[in-house]
């Protein structure tokens, strides 16, 4: 496992894409941005092996990810591909199930095979695949009924002054 700390520099690239987000409007050059930085990353795994992927590969795809997220926030076309029903209920358990995925399967492995969690033997890999349906039943159940009412209460405050209304994209100013 990692500590937080070895992985900030992908939080500080998520806090300075959001800085950079709030000023910026044009999208188009994020994509090329992400797909280059994506591209680096995997050239320098294939060239020198897992160690620069651990050093600065995970960097890059940390920053390649932000660069893409950044111009789908603004409107690029690939954002409708996104807006998909299934896609949206993922993204709003996601964190429940990143919270919860473990405890269930340490759990499970403890109560069945009385073993750490492993995918070494059947047994092993049928009580992980178990543990999905559960993990997401439960991330359902804390989504819906702990995260989404606090997450009510936090957006009924005004937290700053309010905000200008986005610009219009192109594609809303040729089709409006």
């Amino acid at each position: 496992t990692m500590l937080l700390v070895s992985r900030a520099d992908c939080l500080a690239i998520g806090l300075g894409a959001a800085v950079i987000l709030n000023g910026e409007t044009d999208w188009r050059g994020r994509l090329w941005l992400s797909v280059a930085f994506t591209g680096a990353a995997f050239a320098l795994g294939l060239a020198f092996g897992a160690s620069a992927m651990a050093l600065v590969g995970h960097t890059l795809i940390c920053a390649a990810l932000a660069v893409y997220l950044m111009a789908v926030a603004q409107g690029a076309p690939e954002r409708n591909s996104l807006d998909k029903p299934i896609l949206c209920y993922f993204g709003e358990t996601s964190y429940a199930v990143y919270l919860t995925h473990m405890p269930v399967l340490w759990l499970a492995h403890a109560l069945v095979r009385h073993a750490a969690p492993a995918l070494d033997s059947a047994s092993g890999l049928l009580v992980t695949l178990a543990c999905a349906p559960i993990t997401f039943a439960l991330a359902h159940v804390l989504t819906r009924y702990v995260e989404a009412p606090i997450t009510t209460i936090g957006r009924s405050f005004q937290w700053g002054p309010p905000r200008e209304p986005a610009q219009a994209t192109t594609r809303t100013a040729v089709s409006g």
